[in-house]
């Protein structure tokens, strides 16, 4: 992948969790608690068929680095789903 498409996948994912943060923040309104679960997970949804695009378009391994496994990839979109997960199921808990 070009250093140019690499910038603007990772600008998506960013725009993309900001704009979830951003609704966590300030999304007290209509229909807020009833579409909360759908907003969630949906994000983290499109958050991993974006880092799947990027594997499908670049491999599983870095040629870079003499063509190693992306572990350090694999590790943080984990820790990125997994917390967000927890993050969503905890704040989901506190609207009820």
């Amino acid at each position: 992948m070009k250093h140019g498409h690499f910038l603007a996948f990772f600008s998506i994912v960013r725009v993309l969790f900001r704009q979830w943060g951003d609704f966590l923040d300030f999304g007290e309104g209509i229909g807020y608690k009833t579409k909360f679960l759908q907003i969630s997970i949906g994000s983290i949804g499109l958050y991993l068929i974006l880092n799947l695009i990027f594997l499908a378009q670049e491999g599983l391994t870095n040629p870079a680095q003499g063509g190693n496994l992306r572990i350090t990839l694999f590790l943080l979109v984990f820790l990125t789903a997994t917390l967000s997960g927890a993050m969503s199921y905890r704040y989901k808990r506190t609207l009820a």
